[in-house]
């Protein structure tokens, strides 16, 4: 991970992958659909934290040593 983080929060102007801003303006429709694709995949992929911790929870309980038996 790097020192520090650098966020483009401007998005009139496209940044390239080196982190300078670029000439040309950016579309606003690609931005838009950019958007929709995030907020696309936050709903059909994305884990609550609630969830997560709990399966980090359990995973490690597990590696210290517990032991879970379920009797049917």
């Amino acid at each position: 991970m790097p020192d520090t983080a650098f966020e483009n929060r401007d998005f009139l102007h496209q940044m390239g992958q080196s982190g300078e801003f670029l000439k040309e303006l950016a579309d606003e429709k690609v931005v838009e659909k950019a958007f929709e694709n995030i907020d696309k995949f936050n709903k059909k992929y994305r884990i609550s934290k609630f969830i997560l911790d709990k399966d980090i929870e359990k995973r490690l309980m597990m590696d210290k040593g517990l032991k879970i038996f379920v009797l049917v």
